[in-house]
């Protein structure tokens, strides 16, 4: 990768990120907010910087270590994405690109997770005060879009 190049980033989507339990009571509080909400979905996306993009066989080797799907992704219009704030590196990032470079794939740059929201029945105009029990302010951030 030349000096000018910028990293290639890459997104799998992850597993659901809370509990059946947790997502249910999740929902309770959210109905408080905004009674038309009728469910809620929380699923764990990576974002992968590496140096140039990754080769058929690490893009195996790291769904598998993030037990993901390589699926091309899209992000969903309707759905937020709560990340670690700009700027930051969370815990979780140093420790999940330390793995996959101990796992060979010395090409990653950066590895982070970012959580999608999908909640169904609600407004753009509850958003705002959905969000803020969605997220910890003081350690990350809610965006529209991922990409």
């Amino acid at each position: 990768m030349s000096a000018d190049a910028p990293p290639t980033a890459q997104l799998f989507l992850g597993d659901t990120a809370y509990s059946p339990f947790r997502l249910e009571r999740l929902l309770a509080r959210l109905k408080t907010v905004a009674p038309n909400v009728s469910a809620v979905q929380a699923e764990f996306v990576y974002v992968v910087w590496s140096g140039t993009p990754l080769a058929s066989a690490d893009t195996e080797r790291l769904t598998a270590i993030l037990n993901s799907s390589h699926a091309p992704y899209a992000s969903i219009a309707a759905a937020r994405y709560v990340a670690p704030r700009a700027g930051t590196q969370s815990p979780w990032s140093s420790k999940a690109t330390d793995i996959a470079r101990n796992c060979a794939l010395r090409n990653i740059l950066r590895i982070e997770r970012a959580v999608r929201w999908q909640i169904t029945g609600t407004t753009e105009t509850d958003w705002d005060q959905l969000a803020a029990l969605l997220y910890d302010r003081m350690t990350e951030t809610i965006h529209r879009s991922i990409a």
